[in-house]
């Protein structure tokens, strides 16, 4: 029985992902580092203080940028593009929302993003339409947990916040950290493949999507065992 549908923000519910790209591009940019699109790939589903972390490990090593800095630099820019956009949810989120709702399945957000950037996105959708915010029971983000993913924290905040035991719920990732979260937590994952994430990096899902619209129908079809 399927009692909740948890939903990550970036890649999922909306196409920031490209967004991330481009201002970890620019960040590394200013720096004046060497990289190739591969290595940017590799921050999707991870935190920004572990993207810089990984930066300073493997470019700055004894001139180290201070991970706060780093954070509110490469956040600055993320805004900045991000308040450019003319935002809307990724295809089939709002079938799946309708669809959970008509099931009494409850529905919720879990992202490792910081506070202030899941409120501008939630923002920006409202602003564009799409009242997201008032659909969610319950919207748990980076900044509230100790540990964000791959670790199962977010997850773990997230079932004790919808009072549904973990086994009933369902997560919607498109990164193997955030696979690797849900499975932590003892959830039932589905990942969604994106042009930044192969399915050999989803291989611990419970089942792999092209996008939502085929992750509505491997859910009607769990929702009937």
């Amino acid at each position: 029985m399927i009692q909740a549908l948890i939903f990550d923000m970036d890649g999922v519910l909306v196409d920031t992902e490209p967004i991330h790209i481009r201002s970890f591009q620019t960040f590394m940019d200013e720096l004046n580092l060497k990289y190739d699109m591969s290595y940017i790939h590799g921050f999707v589903g991870y935190s920004i203080d572990q993207n810089v972390q990984r930066i300073n490990r493997d470019f700055l090593q004894g001139s180290e940028i201070p991970i706060a800095e780093g954070v509110r630099r490469r956040d600055a820019i993320y805004i900045e593009l991000l308040e450019k956009t003319a935002l809307q949810p990724l295809p089939g989120v709002m079938e799946l929302i309708e669809w959970s709702e008509a099931k009494q399945i409850a529905v919720a957000l879990a992202s490792s993003s910081r506070q202030d950037q899941v409120d501008t996105i939630l923002d920006l959708l409202e602003r564009n339409g799409y009242a997201l915010r008032s659909k969610f029971q319950s919207i748990v983000h980076g900044d509230h947990v100790k540990q964000r993913k791959p670790a199962a924290d977010i997850y773990l905040k997230t079932v004790t916040n919808l009072n549904r035991p973990p086994q009933s719920c369902w997560a919607i990732e498109d990164s193997g950290a955030g696979v690797q979260s849900a499975k932590a937590a003892g959830m039932h994952c589905i990942g969604l493949e994106t042009p930044f994430i192969s399915s050999k990096a989803l291989k611990k899902a419970d089942g792999i999507v092209r996008d939502l619209f085929e992750a509505k129908t491997f859910l009607e079809e769990k929702a009937l065992k």
